[in-house]
């Protein structure tokens, strides 16, 4: 499996953590959380589907959930109730890990999928790093970047 291949794996196991964190969330904030990780999770199943599209048209072979399993077994999460803060943390930490995996395929794509990769990246970086980090109260006394997309 190549770094694009390995990146696709990493997705569908997000996929299938962000629907358990979406089914199990419990306690303070959870009708809040339970729509923004709905909403995550769409959104990653569209980039999903968008990149593996763009996968086999480069001639690489759709990893399967299995191949994705096996790759990823110490992210797979258990079906565990959790709260809103712990849900996030989760949430977050994936965000940043699918970025950091989108950066490193980068130099074995054209640039047009390189592009794609770069849109997602900011997409997961400005929610990970400066919505979820807001919402967990991680931007106190700091004053965030200026964001100028119409999200």
């Amino acid at each position: 499996m190549n770094e694009y291949q390995k990146m696709l794996m990493y997705l569908k196991i997000m996929m299938c953590n962000l629907a358990i964190l979406h089914h199990n969330i419990v306690g303070d904030g959870w009708f809040e959380a339970h729509g923004e990780i709905d909403r995550w999770q769409g959104d990653i199943a569209d980039y999903l589907d968008d990149l593996i599209e763009r996968g086999i048209a480069l001639g690489y072979q759709e990893p399967t959930i299995s191949e994705a399993v096996l790759a990823f077994q110490t992210d797979v999460l258990p079906a565990d109730k959790r709260s809103r803060n712990e849900s996030y943390k989760i949430v977050m930490e994936c965000m940043r890990s699918a970025a950091g995996l989108m950066q490193a395929s980068e130099p074995i794509v054209p640039a047009d999928v390189q592009n794609k990769l770069q849109e997602i990246e900011y997409y997961l970086n400005k929610e990970g790093n400066y919505k979820l980090a807001a919402a967990l109260g991680g931007m106190k006394g700091r004053k965030p970047e200026m964001d100028y997309d119409d999200d």
